[in-house]
């Protein structure tokens, strides 16, 4: 019952807690660029992207420096503009994840 909950929260929760920022540090990481003085089209737009997603964050800077010619400050300044900041929180709603903390109730 308490591994179905957790899933359950997890599922509900995550979506909207880890869209918000990415959408904004994307926003970030081209403002920089266009700031820079570089020319903010669909390469730097999917360079941004896919820095702001964990799964291909390390796309970032090749997209930007390799294929593009960007400058390496502007490269990793840009794509460090993605990354969430730490003090983000990270919705952790299961028991295993709460060592240290309040014991969850569940209620039935």
């Amino acid at each position: 019952m308490v591994a179905a909950v957790c899933v359950t929260a997890a599922a509900s929760v995550l979506p909207v807690v880890t869209a918000a920022p990415a959408h904004a540090s994307v926003t970030d990481c081209q403002v920089y660029l266009k700031a820079a003085g570089y020319k903010v089209g669909p390469v730097v737009t999917d360079a941004c992207a896919k820095g702001a997603d964990w799964l291909t964050a390390g796309h970032c800077y090749p997209l930007l420096r390799i294929s593009l010619g960007i400058k390496d400050a502007d490269a990793t300044r840009a794509c460090s503009l993605t990354v969430v900041p730490e003090e983000t929180p990270v919705p952790r709603g299961c028991p295993a994840d709460r060592v240290g903390r309040a014991p969850l109730s569940f209620t039935t």
